[in-house]
C-alpha cells in the first residue's frame, strides 16, 4: 500500500533526507508516494522503464514483508547484478544471499535512525552507500566529518553500540588531521573549535575506528609498510 502525501506537507528533515538520494525529483501532481505505514518509509522517484526505483528514507519498527518487497522489485534473474535497494551495495542475484543484503539494510537503516536522533542537530543524514559517503567527504566541513564517521561505522557492521559516538570518533579525526592532515580538515578553524582534537583509541592512520584486536593487526601491517 502507498500513501499519497502532499510534497509542501512533508517536514524539513524528511525533506533533508529525501534531497540526499537524489538532487533532482520528480513529482506526480505535486505528490510524492511513500509506503510503509511508520515502518520502513520508502519514496519512489522517476522509475526506469520495467524497473522501478525506491528509494529508503528512515526506519521505524521495520516490516520484512516491505523489505521483500523493496528486492522483488529488482526484478533480477539468476546471476544478474543488482544492487541493494537500501545500501547501494552490489551483489549477484540467486548467488550471494538475500537475507545478508536484508541484515546489512536493517542495521544501516537502524544506525541511520539513531545517527537522526544522537548526531548533531545540523548534521546532514547518514549516507546510506560509498557514493553518498565520498560525497560527503567532498564537502568537507560537518558533512565531511560525517563521511569519515559512516565509513567507519560501515566497517563495524553499523553496529552503533560497538562503535564511539560520534562526538567522541569527530574528535579522534579532527587530532588525526590536526597530526597529519586530512582532506584539509586540520585548516577548518570551525571544526577544531566545535570537536576540540583528542586522541581516540583505536582510530586507525586512515581515518576509521577499528576495536583493539583489529587496531594491532591494522598497526603492525601498517608498520611493515612503513
Amino acid at each position: 500500500m502507498y500513501l499519497a502525501v502532499d510534497a509542501d506537507s512533508i517536514d524539513g528533515r524528511l525533506w533533508q533526507h529525501l534531497k540526499t538520494f537524489h538532487e533532482e525529483i520528480t513529482r506526480c501532481d505535486d505528490r510524492l508516494l511513500i509506503g510503509g505505514d511508520d515502518k520502513l518509509v520508502v519514496i519512489t522517484l522517476q522509475p526506469s522503464p520495467g524497473k522501478p526505483q525506491y528509494y529508503q528514507l528512515s526506519m521505524k519498527n521495520f516490516d520484512l514483508e516491505l523489505f521483500d518487497r523493496l528486492f522483488n522489485a529488482l526484478h533480477a534473474s539468476h546471476g544478474e547484478c543488482c544492487d541493494n535497494p537500501v545500501t547501494g551495495g552490489g551483489f549477484v542475484w540467486g548467488l550471494d544471499p538475500i537475507a545478508t543484503q536484508k541484515k546489512e539494510a536493517v542495521a544501516l537503516l537502524r544506525a541511520r535512525e539513531c545517527f537522526a536522533v544522537d548526531g548533531p542537530p545540523d548534521a546532514p543524514p547518514l549516507p546510506l552507500n560509498l557514493a553518498d559517503r565520498d560525497r560527503y567527504r567532498d564537502a568537507r566541513g560537518l558533512a565531511g566529518i560525517v563521511g569519515f564517521y559512516a565509513r567507519s561505522l560501515s566497517r563495524q557492521g553499523y553496529d552503533v553500540q560497538k562503535h564511539p559516538p560520534f562526538d567522541d570518533f569527530a574528535r579522534g579525526l579532527m587530532a588525526l588531521a590536526v597530526e597529519k592532515g586530512l582532506w584539509n580538515l586540520e585548516k577548518d578553524e570551525d571544526l577544531i573549535r566545535r570537536f576540540p582534537p583528542r586522541r581516540l583509541e583505536g582510530m586507525t592512520p586512515s581515518a576509521f575506528w577499528a576495536p583493539p584486536e583489529e587496531y594491532e593487526r591494522i598497526m603492525a601491517s601498517y608498520r611493515r609498510r612503513h
